[in-house]
């Protein structure tokens, strides 16, 4: 990184703009961003597309810090309870079956089969750690190539689909309302803010749009029919179209979706938490079921001699 801003800075030096000493190192800066760069130096207003810029990427940071807050708890409560359960399994269970032995106590099936599988998954733990690694892999790969039945199952997920679908209009919104407002035309502005989008539904969407308009219908006009921009929004878009104020409009409707975001990522915290804390709860609920069944075969048989 502070290589590549030493080379960007000999460029700058050397009479180059700061779009061709930037579209070089697309692997570190976003193509977004140097596309708003290019628009800022065209149109004279470098200074204030950075500016603008310098706020959309700290309202998105501000955004996937929300999103991983609300992961970390319930991510922390998976994590101790597994080493918990793992530690009982691995370090407790085997004294005990022994102890049983050594008694000449039958242990039940359901505290042989806790220790196998529990003892299985604990002692092949980097197996399953390989197994959820190649599994992530091949989502994300699928995912990159546009796999269609996964985009589809994604929005299907309650809550997780919502939230992303929410994150992915915001993130639409905010970079069509930014570009609109540097003076590019819609089409051209809808292409480039689909390069910030991951959703293939939400960017088949927008590319149909991008083709009405280009055939002459309004921007709001284009969008009506599809499951992903709600009625009162279009209402929204279709008064700023009238009246010029599009740019404004589209950042406004960003900024309601991501506190609309932010607000379902507290609220589905709220039910991750006790789901959570309740199969965990259910987990050492087993071992300890598995546990105390014994005992009480044990002080059967000791009550008997």
């Amino acid at each position: 990184m502070k290589e590549s801003l030493l080379i960007v800075k000999d460029k700058l030096y050397s009479g180059e703009g700061m779009y061709f000493s930037l579209k070089d190192f697309s692997y570190i800066y976003p193509e977004f961003f140097v596309q708003m760069v290019k628009v800022g130096e065209e149109s004279g207003k470098l200074a204030e597309a950075l500016e603008k810029l310098g706020k959309y990427y700290k309202r998105q940071y501000s955004l996937r810090k929300e999103i991983n807050k609300a992961l970390v708890y319930p991510l922390i409560t998976f994590l101790i309870t597994n080493l918990t359960i793992g530690f009982l399994v691995i370090n407790i269970l085997p004294e005990y079956l022994k102890i049983l032995e050594e008694f000449k106590v039958e242990a039940p099936k359901l505290t042989i089969v806790c220790f196998v599988f529990f003892t299985w998954i604990y002692k092949n733990f980097h197996v399953v750690i390989l197994f959820i690694i190649t599994s992530l892999y091949l989502w994300k790969k699928l995912f990159k190539n546009g796999n269609k039945l996964l985009h589809k199952f994604i929005f299907k997920i309650p809550y997780i689909g919502n939230s992303y679908k929410k994150l992915q209009i915001s993130r639409m919104f905010s970079s069509l309302g930014f570009m609109l407002d540097s003076g590019i035309n819609i089409v051209e502005a809808i292409n480039k803010a689909c390069n910030t989008l991951n959703s293939l539904f939400i960017i088949e969407t927008f590319n149909k749009a991008g083709d009405a308009v280009l055939k002459g219908e309004s921007f709001s006009y284009s969008l009506l029919g599809n499951e992903i921009i709600n009625k009162k929004y279009l209402t929204l878009i279709a008064s700023g179209e009238e009246k010029g104020e599009l740019p404004q409009v589209l950042t406004n409707l960003s900024l309601v979706q991501e506190e609309e975001l932010i607000h379902s990522l507290s609220k589905s915290t709220k039910y991750i938490e006790p789901i959570l804390i309740g199969v965990m709860s259910i987990l050492v609920g087993v071992l300890v079921i598995a546990f105390f069944i014994p005992i009480i075969k044990l002080m059967d048989s000791l009550i008997g001699i």
